[in-house]
């Protein structure tokens, strides 16, 4: 009997979120709704405008399954009139910002300055959650801001959503003083597309831009327009119903004071033709209603913000439906969420000065009337012949459409996406039966959350694996939790702080396959057929070590250890990243594994030059990639000791002698050249100093490789990845049992 699959968590952390009226809640709203109806357990953190609704309200019209949680409002929960003097102060200021050109000083955006107050708070509630996924949506673009942080902090999948563009739209462009701060704003930019794992879209041709400018992220980047809700459709009037009522103009959302009038203007001059027609107004009030009302008197109504719902109801029961931009936000890129819902109801629809967006969703689209900057004649034309004439909307393209950009069919795209991220490694402990034909060890310390995802993505592999964990005396509950949570892996306390270095040369040594994948505790599998491609990659008798293909999804996704195009065949580097390789324990062994000395970096190095010693070679992998989540709380001052001087080492115990001179000297140049260019010298320096004290220690250890290896060694190292057919004369011959071993093909020994 198989157990139900546990529900995944996405924290969704917006600006606005139901009840809000407006039209940037609408998106996470019906998002919310859907995943939930999806699988899904969502959790909202988001700004508090005053707007609230009552739990059954929020369990009817979103979800029962969605929490929402406000963060600021405690400092805005006064009365009725504070709350809406604190809220009206806020977009005051805004304006005077935006006005004065002073908001784009702030990168991206002056909201930058509540997200990073609230930092912490946000952060204790994603350990409290412990969300599957992270979603962060903008505008304000700052937003983002949040999403870049808690990624590096946490590792946790992050998905960026543009609801409308940045940089590339005249609405979100520096202004006055921001100029000054272009450079930081592209920075900023980059950044989010360089570190989301999945960026989505509300506007095409805000992806397709993307694309081609971000091109390292073309793969991540996806298109997912908004939609309408069914309930549209179950609004729309039935066929044969009386059509001697009075026929309704609407506008939902704002429209500029200028074109109110024209459009009033329009509607009144129908009236006086004898139609009976009235001017709906939905969104902002007008600022001269009075004027309006002169110009139409009960023709006019005006209902103001009200809720999504109530709105989608009015679209259904109106009959013309006109969206208005005026000349400033025709030249934007926005797309219109209320253009989307009006074409979703066959009814007539006319857009007066629609966007670049807007006039790419409707090209070729029968029946829509597009006018540009029309004069009160000319609309009133249109509007008569909308009112008086049936649509000429054609039945299958809507029947298309409506199936395409319902919030179901949007949301349901979404989910493959998602679940495209998080479903593997899966949360329970998932393994092939059978004996190992691979051992996968892992050296760890303190790192408890992130070693649950390694050791998942380890036993959930394709081909049955045997999994070792080497703690190196974690006090944070890592071997009760290992202990307690899967029993099958084998855990080993071989001392403290002894290091990577010795805690992977015994858990090599204690593994029963013949093929070890040593990876770091911050290394997860990114699919369940990594290390089956990998141990396919064993089929040359050369062949000691792969350097499997892996990213940095906290720092960038660029991708690491890949074979160029340039390289058929196999291609051979001179070292690989100990966070993702496999190697052959008895080749391993017999090289005598990693020199424990060197504790930590660059240990990878001066094993692979004694490879090639023996005439093996590390050779780039295919594989699906690892994910390697370092920690953003890693040593960097031991790192920069370790680093610095085991370089120093690496020479004194592999470097010819008549080339050891010179390379110490340099060696040597470039380490303080490191040093004093960093934040923190001192470790560095430090590191030398360590390394020549280390050699003297280590004098009698000395085992230097020939020329030839040396010379082999620099080549690839400066030049990059070669084909090994073309190496074969440099390596020395290996022995004939080696070459005869029928462990050498396609099979996994």
């Amino acid at each position: 009997m198989t157990s139900a699959p546990l529900q995944r968590r996405v924290l969704i952390i917006s600006t606005t979120f139901f009840p809000d009226p407006t039209v940037s809640a609408i998106r996470m709203t019906q998002w919310c709704r859907h995943l939930a109806r999806n699988g899904w357990k969502p959790y909202v953190l988001c700004r508090y405008y005053g707007y609230e609704s009552p739990a059954e309200e929020f369990a009817d019209r979103v979800h029962p399954n969605v929490t929402l949680e406000y963060l600021d409002k405690s400092s805005t929960d006064l009365s009725d009139w504070s709350t809406s003097r604190w809220r009206i102060l806020r977009r005051f200021a805004g304006a005077v910002f935006a006005h004065l050109g002073i908001a784009s000083v702030f990168v991206p955006d002056v909201s930058i300055l509540f997200w990073r107050r609230n930092r912490e708070r946000i952060l204790a509630r994603v350990m409290e959650i412990k969300p599957d996924l992270i979603i962060t949506t903008s505008p304000p673009h700052s937003n983002h801001e949040i999403g870049l942080w808690l990624a590096a902090q946490t590792g946790i999948p992050w998905v960026a959503d543009f609801r409308d563009p940045y940089l590339l739209d005249v609405r979100f462009k520096p202004v006055g003083l921001g100029k000054l701060r272009q450079l930081a704003h592209r920075r900023f930019e980059r950044s989010i597309y360089r570190r989301a794992w999945l960026i989505t879209h509300a506007i095409p041709i805000h992806a397709r831009w993307a694309r081609r400018y971000y091109p390292f992220a073309r793969d991540r980047v996806r298109v997912l327009t908004n939609g309408f809700p069914l309930e549209l459709l179950d609004e729309l009037p039935r066929e044969g119903l009386d059509n001697f009522h009075r026929q309704t103009v609407l506008v939902t959302g704002t429209i500029p004071k200028q074109e109110e009038f024209r459009l009033a203007e329009a509607v009144a001059l129908i009236a006086r033709e004898g139609h009976n027609v009235e001017l709906k107004l939905v969104g902002k009030t007008p600022i001269d209603e009075g004027s309006l009302r002169e110009v139409l008197g009960d023709r006019l109504v005006v209902s103001g913000y009200l809720p999504h719902t109530e709105t989608v109801r009015d679209i259904a029961k109106a009959d013309v439906l006109v969206s208005f931009l005026d000349d400033f936000r025709s030249r934007t890129l926005l797309l219109s969420t209320k253009l989307i819902e009006y074409l979703g109801t066959n009814k007539a629809v006319i857009c007066v000065n629609p966007s670049r967006s807007e006039r790419f969703l409707l090209w070729r689209r029968a029946g829509v009337e597009v006018m540009h900057q029309p004069s009160t004649e000319e609309l009133a034309s249109r509007l008569k012949g909308c009112l008086t004439e049936s649509s000429q909307r054609d039945p299958e393209e809507v029947k298309h459409f409506r199936k395409s950009f319902t919030w179901t069919e949007r949301v349901r795209e979404l989910d493959v996406c998602l679940r495209q991220l998080v479903d593997f490694p899966p949360k329970m402990e998932v393994r092939v039966q059978g004996d190992p034909v691979a051992s996968v060890v892992i050296p760890c310390r303190n790192r408890k959350d992130i070693l649950r995802q390694t050791i998942r993505s380890s036993l959930a592999q394709s081909v049955p694996v045997e999994v070792i964990v080497m703690d190196d005396g974690s006090t944070d509950g890592t071997v009760e939790m290992v202990r307690e949570e899967y029993p099958s892996v084998r855990l080993y306390q071989l001392g403290q702080k002894k290091g990577p270095a010795f805690q992977r040369n015994r858990g090599i040594s204690l593994a029963r396959s013949s093929i070890v994948f040593p990876i770091d505790d911050d290394s997860i599998f990114s699919s369940p057929k990594v290390v089956e491609q990998t141990l396919a990659e064993f089929n040359h008798p050369r062949v000691a070590a792969v350097g499997i293909p892996f990213l940095n999804p906290r720092l960038d996704w660029e991708p690491h250890q890949t074979q160029p195009q340039s390289v058929s065949g196999i291609a051979v580097v001179h070292a690989f990243v100990g966070a993702a390789h496999a190697v052959r324990k008895g080749i391993f062994l017999e090289v005598g594994g990693y020199r424990e000395h060197f504790f930590y970096m660059g240990e990878e190095g001066d094993l692979c030059i004694r490879l090639i010693k023996r005439g093996y070679v590390v050779r780039l992998g295919n594989a699906d990639p690892i994910y390697h989540l370092e920690s953003p709380r890693r040593d960097n001052a031991l790192a920069g000791f370790c680093g610095r001087r085991n370089d120093v080492l690496f020479a004194w115990h592999n470097v010819p002698t008549p080339f050891l001179p010179l390379h110490l000297a340099i060696t040597t140049m470039n380490g303080l050249y490191f040093s004093l260019t960093s934040a923190n010298p001192i470790p560095m320096l430090r590191g030398i100093l360590s390394g020549y004290i280390d050699c003297w220690e280590h004098r009698y250890e000395r085992t230097p490789v020939s020329g030839q290896i040396y010379r082999l060694q620099r080549r690839l190292k400066k030049k990059g990845p070669a084909n090994l057919d073309e190496l074969e004369h440099l390596l020395p011959k290996l022995p004939s049992s080696m070459v005869n071993d029928a462990h050498y093909g396609n099979n996994f020994g």
